[in-house]
This record gives C-alpha cells, sequence and structure tokens, in this order.
C-alpha cells in the first residue's frame, strides 16, 4: 500500500513539472507574439512595449520564486514523509515478538478426564488422537490478544513466556470423547500431514506494543526426519488507528 502511494506521489510531481514546463513555454510564446513587429494589441496610453516587457520580466520572477518556494515545501512534505515512513518501518521492525513454536506432544492425555484402563492389559490403553503445540515469545517484546486456528487463545504472551495448545482435527475420536478438553478443533478438510496428523500450516494473530495488528504464518517443515514449525510470512493487517474493515 505504501509503494504504492509513493508511486503516486512520485506521478503527481513529474505531472507538476511538466505542467510548469509547457504553462511558461506557452506564456514565452504569447508574450513574444505580442510584442512581434507591431503587434496586435496595442500598449497602452502613454506606454511603450518596454515598459511591457519590464513588467513582464518583473512578473515572470515573482512566479519563478514562488515556483521555487512551492517546489521546495513540496520536497520538504515528501521528504518528511518517507522519513517518517522509514521510522515507522524500523519501529515495527524492532517491537514484533519472536515466536518459536515447537511440537511438544502427540496423542496425550487430554485435559483432566479420567480414563479407566488395566496396567497389565496393553490392550485397555486409551488411545488419543491431537498434538500440542508450544509458543514461546524469544523476542523483546510482549504480544497481545493472540488468536491461533482462528480461535482467540491468551491475552497475552510476555517476553520469555510459553505456552501451550492441544488441538484435534474435527474427525478425530477426541473432539466427542473430551469436547471440554481441547483448546482448538481443526476443520478435517484442511491441509494436514496424514501421518503424523499435524496441520500444514497455520497462523498466529496478535496486536503489538503499539496497537498494530498482525499475523505470521508457520509452515510444517521435515529436516532428517524430525517435524518442526518455521516462520513463512509475516503481514500487517491493520495499524494503530486504521482499523481496516
Amino acid at each position: 500500500m505504501r509503494k504504492r502511494d509513493k508511486h503516486q506521489r512520485g506521478k503527481k510531481v513529474a505531472w507538476l513539472s511538466v505542467f510548469f514546463v509547457v504553462m511558461a513555454v506557452l506564456f514565452y510564446i504569447i508574450v513574444y507574439s505580442c510584442f512581434l513587429g507591431d503587434g496586435f494589441l496595442s500598449p497602452g496610453r502613454e506606454l511603450e512595449k518596454r515598459d511591457w516587457l519590464g513588467f513582464f520580466g518583473a512578473y515572470l520572477s515573482f512566479i519563478g520564486t514562488v515556483a521555487v518556494s512551492l517546489i521546495a515545501i513540496l520536497q520538504s512534505s515528501y521528504f518528511n514523509k518517507r522519513e517518517n515512513e522509514r521510522r515507522y518501518n524500523e519501529r515495527l521492525e524492532v517491537i514484533q515478538p519472536i515466536f518459536s513454536v515447537s511440537i511438544s506432544e502427540q496423542n496425550s492425555h487430554v485435559g483432566n478426564y479420567a480414563v479407566p484402563f488395566n496396567p497389565s492389559d496393553p490392550s485397555t490403553y486409551p488411545k488419543y488422537d491431537n498434538f500440542t503445540i508450544k509458543i514461546e515469545n524469544i523476542g523483546e517484546y510482549p504480544a497481545m490478544h493472540i488468536c491461533v486456528f482462528e480461535k482467540y487463545m491468551f491475552p497475552a504472551i510476555k517476553q520469555g513466556e510459553s505456552k501451550m495448545i492441544q488441538a484435534a482435527f474435527s474427525d478425530s475420536e477426541d473432539v466427542w470423547k473430551y469436547p471440554k478438553g481441547l483448546k482448538a478443533v481443526l476443520d478435517s478438510t484442511e491441509p494436514k500431514d496424514e501421518k503424523e496428523r499435524l496441520p500444514l500450516e497455520f497462523n498466529i494473530c496478535y496486536d503489538d506494543i503499539d496497537g498494530n495488528s498482525l499475523y505470521q504464518t508457520f509452515r510444517l517443515m521435515d529436516f532428517d526426519g524430525v517435524k518442526y514449525y518455521a516462520l513463512k510470512h509475516k503481514e500487517v493487517t491493520s495499524t494503530a488507528g486504521n482499523e481496516e474493515g
């Protein structure tokens, strides 16, 4: 959006420059034509051509001074805006939290549900179908109003703090067996690693300390058989005091 604004401002300045040059040339041609030879305009009573030429010389000097002043004002405004944007972008980058996302557990016990089983009979051991991710803020600034899996999760994650989210897909038996034990339920049609039953991507939406709303997208990676989530993309959805509908 800001790149588009810069491009539009550049086009406006270019068109204004062209307009000024064209008007200056036209004005010169008109004045020259007026006083060429006998001219088609009378200098006026008790006036000579040199009087008008002196007036136009002073007038053109005045116009030139005004034009230079306007250009200086526009330049100053343009560079001030660029400097403000540069400072804003630097500030925006500095205050963002750095999320470290790890797969904490898979197919673990859900919530505080008591599940009876016989320790001597493995066939009675409960089976689960869920995953738990750990989100830690290793940045210097906190993040507020955290939404994960399209659900509001936490009011804040402070510097050095970590949060756990246990979730499952909607086709998992854990969803109806332990309805109050899972923090999030994902649609079974969402892209996932079918074997590990892990989402291929998910977003962490949050507000930074200045009130800007952003989201970070994490993608499931596999390195030498080890699954982990890496940052794929980060984007600002709205800035402080400028909510988008």
